[in-house]
């Protein structure tokens, strides 16, 4: 029987990290990933910023104190990091933004700092909402952080067979649009 220590999900931040991997390992690309280059300079008024693990969570974090904080996995990485500029561009809303690499284990503390300030969460990933990784973040929230009033949402993909079609496929799946638009739903729900 194999166990599997890990289970990891890159963005285009972490290109070379199949190179250290050293044990048995679950790795899950993203097709759409594998055209992009890795940006090399965070967006001006944000830093780059990583865990000190093998499997790290970057995190854009804002100069200025963050309105909400979100959490994108996988290919959901790029279009997160366009919708943090458009609202911060368009809306004057700051986003604190976090790509977790490693799903399992996972732990939430690594935006433990950003909740307490924000007590706004989106979680935003191109899996169904069943049984997902965003479920499982929102559990975690709500375990540790319910005290806090966190408004905790999700946005996943349709709840269709996602097609291979990039066309259709396009439909299934949550762009920049869409991750504005759920944002500033978020961002209107009272926070107690």
């Amino acid at each position: 029987m194999l166990c599997l220590h890990h289970r990891i999900c890159p963005t285009t931040l972490y290109k070379d990290l199949l190179k250290t991997i050293d044990r048995p390992t679950l790795v899950i690309e993203n097709k759409i990933l594998y055209g992009h280059w890795a940006h090399s300079e965070p967006p001006n008024g944000f830093r780059l910023m990583h865990t000190n693990e093998q499997f790290p969570t970057a995190r854009l974090q804002p100069q200025d104190p963050p309105d909400l904080t979100i959490v994108a996995l996988g290919g959901m990485s790029l279009e997160a990091e366009d919708a943090l500029l458009k609202l911060f561009e368009n809306e004057e809303i700051v986003v604190d933004l976090f790509l977790p690499t490693q799903i399992y284990p996972f732990d939430v503390s690594v935006f433990e700092q950003s909740l307490k300030t924000t007590r706004r969460l989106l979680v935003v990933e191109e899996g169904q909402g069943f049984v997902s990784m965003s479920s499982e973040i929102l559990a975690q929230v709500a375990e540790r952080y319910g005290h806090l009033g966190v408004v905790a949402r999700r946005l996943v993909a349709a709840p269709v067979p996602i097609p291979a079609a990039r066309p259709l496929e396009a439909k299934c799946l949550a762009d920049t649009a869409a991750i504005v638009t759920h944002a500033l739903e978020v961002l209107r729900e009272l926070v107690h």
